[in-house]
C-alpha cells in the first residue's frame, strides 16, 4: 500500500477544526445584508457581477454558487442571498482553520518524531506509542481554533466579505508547501502555483508570500530556487519594457512622465499576416516542448531533429509573415490609438530571428556532449547561431530611427536610470546561467529579445499594454508561451519550473471572468465597466486606491500592531506564540532540527511581510477609525501568530509531560511507573492534556470575544471595533428596508413587547419609480442589494452621487437605467466639468480641491473638489426629472445646493421638486421619530457590539442635524447632533460637526473642549482633536482682539496699525469683505512692509485686484525677495487686465525665487499656465 503523507490522526484534526469552527460561525451567522461593502459585494455575488477592485471573481464565483444552492432561503419574506453568501464565508473561514489545525498536526509530528517522511525515512519509534500524536492532535486543533475565535477571522467569517477565503488560500498554500517540503513531487509544487494564483485573484497581498514561498524553495532545493530565479529575470525584464512603454507620447502640452514615441501609422502596405504569425508560433512552441520531453526519454537525437524541423519551419513561417505574406491594413477610429509606431513588418521581423535564436538555443540544449565543456561540445555551432540570430534582431532594432519630442519642453524621461534598472536583471541572468548546464540556451535568445524590445522603446518604437486586440498586447502573451517552453527545454529543472510558472498563470487567469461578465450579464454590480480595456485595468490595478507609498512606521503604531494582537489571541494564549522560537531548538528531536528551522524562518518571514511591511505600505493611522478599516489586512498575520500558538502548545505540553513522567520514574527499574495498562498511562495523559487544550482554545476566546458584558461596553475589542457575531444583527436590513419603505417596515419588525412608533404612518414609503442618491458605502450597497437581490422596491433607481464625475460608473449606470431615466452622457460630463473649473477660477464657487494641469489636461484632485462635479451632475439629473420622479438623498459628503430642497424623510432625506420651507409638522415627526428610534437602537444590546451599525446610523442622524444647521434651526439642529453622538460616541464627524456648527457659533468654547476631552477618551490616537484645540484657542484669541477693538472702530479713533490688526483678525475668522472694507483706504498711504503683505492678502481674497496691485507694488519694492507668491499673484492681476509683458517679467521674477513651488502650481492654476506659457515655448 502507497503510504500517506496525512494520516488518520491528521485529517482527524482537519475535520474537527473545521466542524468546530463551522458550528460557531453558523450559530452567529448574520440573518441577512450587513452594512459596510455587504450590500455591494452581495449584490456581485447573486448576480454574478463585479465588485469593487481588485474584482474578486473566484470569489464572486464561489458565492454565486451558494445563491444558487441556497436559494429557498428567506428573511422576511424575501430571497436572502446575503445569508447564502455569508454562509460561504463561514465554511471558507472553517477549511481555513482545518489547514491550520492539519499542518500544525502534521508538521508538529515531524519535529517531535511522530510521523513519516517519505523522503527520508521513518524515524525512530517513540517510547510510548501515540503520546506526540495526540499533543500534535490537540495542539492543532488549538491553534486552529485560537485563529477561528480571534475577533477579526471570526468577525469575517460571518459576514459577507472576501476576507475569509484570503485566509483559506493563505493556510491551503502553507500546508502544500510543507507537504512539498517534506517529500517534494512536481505535481504537489504544480497544483501548489495553481492555488497561489487563484489566491491572487481574491487578494493580491498574498504576492508576499512569494517570498517565503522561495524561502522553502531555496532551503530544500537550491537548483531549483536558481532556475526560479533564473525564470523570473525575462518575466522581470518585460514588465520594464512594458511599464515604460505605457508612458505617454511627448509633445508641446506634456510636462512630465512622457518618453518620446514615434507617431502611429495609420495605413501600410506592408502588415504582417497575423494567422500566419500565430501559426509559427503554435509551430515553434509545439517543436520546443516536443524537444524538452524527447530529451527527457532520453532520446537526444530525435529532440534536435524536431526542434530544427518543427521549430524552424515556426521560425520560417514567422518570417514569411514579415515578408511574403504582408499585405495593406489601415486603423482608423478607436484603432488608431493602438496602430503600430513603425512599419509593422519591422517588429515581425525581429520576431522570426529571435524565433530561429530560440530553435537554435534549444538545439544546444538538447544535443548529447557528455557534459563536456561548452568550446569542445556539440553544443557550441547552436548557441553560436543562437547569438547571431539574436544579435541581428537587436541591429534591425538598432535601425529604426529614433523618435522626435514634437516640441516637449518638460523634463526629459531618465533613460539613464532605466538603462541600469534594466542592465542589472540582465546581468543577473548571465552570471546564473554561466554557472548553469545549458544555462546560455536559455539566456541568449532571452537576452536578444529584451534588448530589441527595450533598443525599440528607447527609440519610440514601442507601447505597453494598449489593448488585448492590439500586437502591444499579444506579444508579451505569444512571448510568454515561447519562454515557458523554452525553460522546459534549456534548464535543468526546467519542467518543474516552467509547470509551477504555468499553473500559477493559470490560475490568475480566472480574473478573464470579469469582462466576460461584464459584457455578456450586463449584472446590477459592475464595478469599473471592465468589458472595457480601461475599466479591467481600473480593476485590476485597484484604481478606486490611494497610490501605494511606503511608509516608515512610528513606533506607536507598531506598538498599536501588538496590542492589537494581544487582544486578538488573549492574554492567556499569546505567550505561546514565543515558545517554538524560545524552547524549539531543544524540545525538537535532534534530527529534525533542521527541517524545522527550514519551515520556521519561511513562516517568520511571512509574518514579518504581513504585519510590518503592511503597515508601512498600509499608512496606519492607528486611530479607531482607521483601525475598523485597516484590521481586516492583517488576518495572514494573525494566521502566522495562530501556527505558532500552536506550536508553543505541542511543545509546551511536550515538555511538561516529560517533565511529569521523568518524575513518576522509578530509580530502580529506570522505567515509567504509570505502565501502559493503568488507568494514566501516558497516552491517556497525552488525550487529557489534548482535550484540555482544546478546551482552553475554544471556551476563553468564545467568553471573551462573544458573552463579554457589551451592555457595559467593558469587552474591549467588542466596544472599541465591534463583536465578532452577527446573529441577531438586523441593522444592515434596518439600514435598508427603513430608508425605502419607511413606517411600513418598521412596523414588520416590531415585536409585540415593543414600543409602537410614535406616528404609525411616518416616515413614508419612497413614491413609485423614485430615484434615490446614494452616499456612504452602505448607503447606496445596501439599497443596491435591496431592489436588485432581496426584490425589496425593485422600481427605485439607485444612483451613486459620490461616483457621477466617474465615467466607468456612468457607463454602468446609463446601461442599467438609460432607457427609463436621464443618465449624463459623456458630453455632459464634460460639461459639468467645465462648469466647474470655470466657477473656481471665476471665484463664484470654492475649489475644495486642487485644479491640476496634467500632460495637457485639466484634472481635480481631493475628494470634496470632485464633490463638487458630481452635485453638478445631481443638479442636472434632478432638473430633468424633478417633474416626473420623486427624488431621496443619503447624504455622504454636502452638496449645498441641495439644502433649500430638502426635507427629514425618516432615515433620510428627500429632495423636493421646489424650494421647501422650514415645516414645524415634518419637524416634529422627525424629532419623535429619532427620539423613538435612537430609544431602540440603544436598548439593543447587539447595538453596542456592532461598530458599523453605530458608525451608520449616526451618520444618517448627523446629515439630517446639518440640514437644521443649514435652516438656522439650531436647537433641533443641537438635538440631532446629540443623538448622532449618542448613537455613536466615538463618532469624529458627529463630533466635530456639532462643535463646528453649532457650539463654537454660540461661543461655547467650555463645552467644545470638553466634548474634545471625550474624543480623546474613546480614541486617544486621532490626531484631529489637538487641531481642533488649536483651532479654538485661536479662533477665541481673535474674537477677543476683535471685541477689544471694536469699540474703538465705532468711536474711529482706530490707529493705522490697530486699522490693519482688527482687519486681519476679521479677515482670519473668514469676514474678508469686512476686512477689505476696513482697510481699503489704506491701500494709498501704507508703507510698512509687513502692513503691506497683510493688505495684499486681504485684498486678493476679497477680488479687489486694484488695491491689490497697489500694496503688492510697494511691497515687491521695498522687499523684492520676500515672496515669489507674491510675484505670481501680481503677474496674474497683470495678466487679467490685458499687460502681458509686465505680467511675464513679475513672473519670470517669481519663479527665479522659487522654481520648484512655482513649476508645481502652474500645475494647478490654468489661468497661470497661460501666462508663463509663451515663456515655456521660447526655451
Amino acid at each position: 500500500m502507497k503510504d500517506r503523507f496525512f494520516d488518520k490522526i491528521d485529517w482527524a484534526a482537519f475535520w474537527t477544526a473545521t466542524l468546530v469552527t463551522f458550528a460557531v460561525y453558523f450559530f452567529t451567522l448574520g440573518p441577512s445584508v450587513g452594512l459596510e461593502d455587504s450590500g455591494e459585494l452581495a449584490t456581485a455575488g447573486a448576480h454574478l457581477g463585479v465588485p469593487h477592485p481588485p474584482g474578486y471573481p473566484f470569489w464572486t464565483f464561489c458565492s454565486w454558487l451558494f445563491c444558487k444552492a441556497f436559494s429557498w432561503v428567506t428573511y422576511m419574506g424575501h430571497p436572502t442571498p446575503a445569508w447564502c453568501i455569508s454562509l460561504f464565508s463561514a465554511t471558507a473561514g472553517a477549511f481555513a482553520a482545518g489547514f491550520t489545525a492539519m499542518l500544525i498536526c502534521r508538521s508538529g509530528r515531524d519535529f517531535l518524531g511522530g510521523g513519516t517522511d517519505g523522503g527520508s525515512g521513518t524515524p525512530a519509534p517513540l517510547p510510548m506509542e501515540g503520546v506526540n500524536e495526540w499533543l500534535c492532535f490537540g495542539g492543532g486543533v488549538a491553534g486552529a481554533l485560537t485563529f477561528a475565535l480571534s475577533p477579526v477571522e471570526w468577525s469575517q467569517s460571518t459576514i459577507v466579505e472576501i476576507y475569509s477565503l484570503n485566509a483559506f488560500f493563505l493556510m491551503w498554500v502553507f500546508l502544500l508547501s510543507y507537504r512539498w517540503m517534506k517529500k517534494p513531487s512536481d505535481f504537489i509544487l504544480w497544483f501548489t502555483a495553481f492555488v497561489f494564483g487563484l489566491g491572487l485573484t481574491n487578494y493580491q497581498v498574498l504576492l508576499f508570500a512569494i517570498v517565503p514561498l522561495a524561502l522553502v524553495i531555496a532551503m530544500k532545493n537550491l537548483g531549483l530556487f536558481r532556475d526560479v530565479f533564473i525564470y523570473l529575470m525575462p518575466v522581470a525584464l518585460t514588465y520594464q519594457i512594458m511599464q515604460v512603454g505605457c508612458l505617454q507620447r511627448a509633445d508641446q502640452y506634456m510636462q512630465s512622465d512622457v518618453i518620446n514615441k514615434h507617431l502611429p501609422v495609420l495605413q501600410t502596405a506592408g502588415c504582417p499576416s497575423s494567422a500566419v504569425i500565430v501559426v509559427g508560433i503554435v509551430f515553434l512552441v509545439v517543436a520546443v516542448v516536443a524537444a524538452a520531453v524527447l530529451k527527457k526519454r532520453g532520446e537526444g537525437e530525435k529532440a534536435r531533429l524536431a526542434v530544427l524541423a518543427f521549430g524552424g519551419f515556426g521560425a520560417a513561417l514567422v518570417f514569411l509573415a514579415a515578408t511574403l505574406f504582408a499585405g495593406p491594413a489601415k486603423w482608423e477610429g478607436v484603432s488608431a490609438a493602438i496602430a503600430p509606431l513603425i512599419e509593422p513588418r519591422t517588429y515581425a521581423l525581429i520576431g522570426s530571428f529571435i524565433a530561429a535564436s530560440v530553435v537554435l538555443a534549444v538545439a544546444a540544449a538538447v544535443v548529447e556532449d557528455d557534459d563536456r565543456r561548452i568550446w569542445e561540445g556539440k553544443s557550441l555551432p547552436y548557441l553560436m547561431g543562437a547569438a547571431v540570430c539574436a544579435l541581428i534582431a537587436i541591429v534591425i532594432a538598432a535601425n529604426v530611427p529614433a523618435a522626435g519630442d514634437l516640441g516637449y519642453h518638460g523634463k526629459a524621461y531618465p533613460w539613464g536610470k532605466s538603462i541600469a534598472m534594466f542592465c542589472v536583471p540582465l546581468f543577473a541572468l548571465f552570471a546564473l546561467c554561466a554557472f548553469t548546464k545549458k544555462g546560455l540556451a536559455f539566456a541568449i535568445p532571452v537576452a536578444g529579445l529584451h534588448i530589441a524590445a527595450f533598443v525599440l522603446l528607447k527609440n519610440g518604437a514601442m507601447n505597453g499594454l494598449t489593448h488585448p486586440c492590439s500586437w502591444w498586447f499579444c506579444w508579451p502573451i505569444a512571448w510568454n508561451f515561447v519562454l515557458l517552453a523554452l525553460v522546459w527545454a534549456t534548464l535543468p529543472n526546467g519542467r518543474s519550473v516552467a509547470g509551477a510558472a504555468f499553473f500559477a498563470q493559470l490560475g490568475v487567469s480566472f480574473y478573464a471572468y470579469m469582462p466576460v461578465v461584464s459584457d455578456l450579464r450586463n449584472p446590477p454590480m459592475n464595478w469599473g465597466y471592465p468589458r472595457t480595456w480601461e475599466g479591467f485595468k481600473h480593476a485590476i490595478q485597484r484604481g478606486q486606491y490611494e497610490a501605494i507609498g511606503f511608509q516608515i512606521p512610528k513606533f506607536e503604531v507598531i506598538l498599536n500592531y501588538f496590542e492589537d494582537v494581544r487582544v486578538q489571541f488573549t492574554d492567556l494564549l499569546i505567550p505561546f506564540a514565543l515558545v517554538p522560537f524560545a524552547a524549539g531548538h531543544w524540545i525538537v528531536k535532534k534530527e529534525n532540527r533542521k527541517a524545522f528551522w527550514q519551515w520556521m524562518i519561511p513562516a517568520l518571514v511571512c509574518f514579518l511581510l504581513m504585519s510590518f511591511l503592511l503597515i508601512a505600505l498600509a499608512n496606519v493611522k492607528g486611530d479607531l477609525q482607521d483601525g475598523f478599516i485597516q484590521k481586516v489586512k492583517f488576518i495572514s498575520s494573525h494566521a502566522m501568530l495562530a501556527l505558532w500558538i500552536g506550536y508553543g502548545l505541542v511543545f509546551a505540553a511536550a515538555w511538561g509531560l516529560k517533565m511529569f513522567l521523568a518524575s513518576r520514574t522509578s530509580q530502580a527499574e529506570g522505567r515509567p511507573t504509570l505502565e501502559p495498562r493503568g488507568a494514566l498511562n501516558a497516552r491517556n495523559l497525552a488525550m487529557a492534556v489534548a482535550a484540555l487544550m482544546i478546551l482552553v482554545s475554544f471556551a476563553y476566546p468564545l467568553v471573551d470575544n462573544y458573552c463579554g458584558n457589551y451592555r457595559l461596553g467593558v469587552n474591549e475589542i467588542a466596544f472599541k471595533l465591534g463583536g465578532s457575531e452577527q446573529n441577531g444583527h438586523t441593522f444592515g436590513w434596518q439600514f435598508g428596508a427603513y430608508q425605502l419603505e419607511g413606517a411600513k417596515a418598521v412596523k414588520e419588525q416590531l415585536v409585540a413587547d415593543e414600543e409602537p412608533l410614535p406616528d404609525p404612518d411616518w416616515p413614508p414609503a419612497m413614491d413609485p419609480f423614485s430615484i434615490f442618491f446614494g452616499g456612504t458605502d452602505p448607503g447606496r450597497f445596501v439599497p443596491t442589494y435591496m431592489i436588485y437581490s432581496a426584490n425589496f422596491r425593485p422600481d427605485v433607481y439607485l444612483i451613486t452621487q459620490n461616483a457621477l464625475a466617474d465615467g466607468t460608473y456612468m457607463s454602468v449606470e446609463r446601461d442599467l437605467y438609460g432607457d427609463e431615466i436621464w443618465i449624463p452622457s459623456n458630453d455632459d460630463s464634460a460639461e459639468a466639468f467645465n462648469i466647474y473649473v470655470d466657477e473656481v477660477q471665476r471665484g463664484v464657487r470654492p475649489a475644495n480641491g486642487d485644479l491640476k494641469i496634467e500632460n495637457g489636461r485639466v484634472q481635480v484632485t481631493g475628494a470634496l473638489g470632485v464633490m463638487e462635479i458630481n452635485g453638478i451632475l445631481t443638479k442636472m439629473m434632478w432638473d430633468h426629472d424633478r417633474l416626473r420622479h420623486s427624488f431621496y438623498v443619503e447624504e455622504s459628503y454636502v452638496i449645498p445646493w441641495m439644502y433649500p430642497y430638502l426635507s427629514p424623510h425618516g432615515l433620510i432625506m428627500k429632495l423636493n421638486a421646489d424650494r421647501t420651507p422650514y415645516d414645524p409638522k415634518t419637524t416634529a415627526k422627525d424629532r419623535d421619530f429619532w427620539d423613538w428610534y435612537t430609544r431602540r437602537l440603544l436598548s439593543d444590546p447587539m447595538y453596542r457590539r456592532d461598530f458599523a451599525g453605530q458608525k451608520s446610523f449616526s451618520k444618517l442622524r448627523a446629515a439630517i442635524a446639518g440640514l437644521y444647521s443649514k435652516q438656522g434651526r439650531y436647537a433641533d439642529a443641537a438635538q440631532a447632533y446629540r443623538e448622532a453622538c449618542l448613537l455613536y460616541p466615538a463618532s469624529p464627524e458627529a463630533s466635530f460637526r456639532y462643535a463646528q456648527e453649532i457650539l463654537m457659533p454660540s461661543r461655547r468654547w467650555d463645552a467644545v473642549l470638553e466634548l474634545m476631552d471625550y474624543t480623546d477618551y474613546l480614541d486617544p490616537n486621532n490626531k484631529r482633536t489637538a487641531n481642533l484645540r488649536n483651532y479654538v484657542g485661536s479662533l477665541r484669541s481673535l474674537l477677543a482682539q476683535i471685541e477689544a477693538l471694536e469699540p474703538k472702530r465705532r468711536a474711529g479713533t482706530l490707529t493705522p496699525v490697530e486699522r490693519v490688526t482688527l482687519a486681519n483678525s476679521l479677515f482670519q475668522i473668514g469676514r474678508v469683505s469686512e476686512a477689505a472694507q476696513l482697510v481699503r483706504p489704506m491701500a494709498d498711504t501704507a508703507e510698512n512692509p509687513s502692513e503691506l503683505q497683510v493688505l495684499a492678502q486681504i485684498f486678493l481674497a476679497a477680488h479687489l485686484d486694484v488695491e491689490a496691485e497697489k500694496v503688492l507694488q510697494k511691497f515687491l519694492k521695498a522687499a523684492p525677495n520676500a515672496s515669489a507668491e507674491m510675484w505670481i499673484e501680481l503677474a496674474k492681476i497683470q495678466h487679467r487686465s490685458g499687460r502681458k509683458t509686465a505680467a511675464q517679467q513679475s513672473f519670470i521674477a517669481g519663479y527665479q525665487l522659487d522654481r520648484k513651488g512655482i513649476f508645481e502650481k502652474l500645475q494647478k492654476d490654468q489661468e497661470l499656465l497661460e501666462l508663463a506659457a509663451p515663456l515655456f515655448q521660447r526655451k
